[in-house]
């Protein structure tokens, strides 16, 4: 067994004085990236927003394993063990295993009830984590992927080692055991150094289960399905803004300083664009809608706003440190910033 004691921070946005309670939103960050970043929060007040209580969660996005559906029993990373000789390293199922502990206090929220809809997105790394958790988080109810596809392996990989790099476990007739097409949405740059070169299209018509022919825009009329964006979906702006060391309009296909996300990452402002397909506002309009369950969306807003820092203290009760000075939040909600609720990965 790995041996994993570290512990994460969760922080995002809850009503501690409202008595309706709310769905949750639960966003992951890509391999290396910081956590509570403007972006990040960005998202995370955007789907408040929208009704819901919303978590990023931090997690260990460190030292990808590839071996992804021919390790779910195990704990460790047999890939890197036979490529590098290196045992003990974490492979995903036991992060995951481990996050969904997080995802369980949240949910355990009195401000939350994760039977309203229990909403997952991720960028990269994050992608990854969030479909592997819907094999383990039953109440999952919709889906956005990130910059998620099926790596190129470069030349020279023992076909021992092609064999245990399985992603079926994520396309759809597995997937699709525990969460249905009509409830994922998938969004790649077109120049995704990571994939370029690979399977067709990323491997996203397996992973969705649409086939859209040769177009890179598959989203399908109830807003599921992919899209991959292409140079014209970039404007000059777009590109006077952008200021990355690697493929423009690639792997973080909606940020202007990759790779990772830091304190100064800006979105672009085509993903800013509303009118455009792959856009924050369309993918997690859609995410939002996909997701919710039995929940008059009229009854979720109200109007003043409040900041709340929560803490756990050794006997598990939250400890609630009111600043009232905090301002307004956005247009809607009160906020709260769920700061320091640890886990175990």
């Amino acid at each position: 067994m790995v041996a994993l004691t570290p512990t994460y921070n969760i922080k995002g946005y809850e009503d501690p004085d409202s008595n309706i309670t709310r769905p949750l939103s639960c966003y992951f960050k890509a391999q290396h990236d910081q956590h509570w970043m403007p972006t990040r929060q960005q998202i995370a007040s955007y789907m408040f927003d929208k009704g819901y209580v919303s978590a990023s969660i931090e997690y260990a996005n460190i030292g990808f394993c590839n071996d992804v559906c021919s390790g779910k029993e195990r704990d460790t990373c047999f890939i890197a063990q036979l490529m590098t000789n290196t045992k003990g390293v974490a492979n995903h199922w036991v992060r995951v295993r481990s996050i969904k502990t997080a995802v369980n206090k949240v949910c355990n929220r009195s401000t939350v009830d994760c039977s309203k809809g229990l909403v997952v997105g991720g960028m990269s790394y994050g992608a990854y984590v969030t479909n592997m958790l819907v094999q383990y988080e039953p109440r999952i109810t919709a889906i956005l992927s990130l910059g998620f596809g099926k790596p190129r392996f470069p030349a020279g990989i023992p076909p021992a080692v092609l064999a245990l790099a399985s992603f079926a476990c994520l396309e759809d007739p597995g997937i699709s055991q525990f969460l249905p097409k009509s409830k994922r949405r998938y969004l790649v740059g077109g120049a995704d150094r990571f994939f370029v070169n690979g399977t067709p299209f990323f491997g996203l018509k397996e992973y969705s289960g649409y086939d859209c022919n040769q177009s890179f825009d598959c989203i399908q009329p109830d807003g599921s399905g992919y899209y991959i964006t292409q140079p014209e979906d970039y404007t000059q702006e777009d590109r006077d803004m952008w200021n990355g060391t690697i493929n423009f309009g690639g792997h973080y296909l909606h940020t202007h300083n990759p790779p990772h996300t830091k304190n100064d990452t800006q979105f672009l402002p085509s993903f800013l664009n509303e009118s455009n397909k792959w856009s924050l506002q369309s993918s997690f309009d859609w995410l939002a809608d996909a997701g919710r369950v039995g929940v008059d969306k009229k009854q979720l807003y109200i109007e003043d706003d409040l900041l709340l820092d929560v803490e756990d203290d050794v006997g598990g009760e939250d400890i609630h440190q009111i600043d009232r000075a905090a301002g307004k939040h956005g247009v809607l909600g009160m906020c709260a910033i769920l700061a320091a609720l640890f886990f175990t990965v």
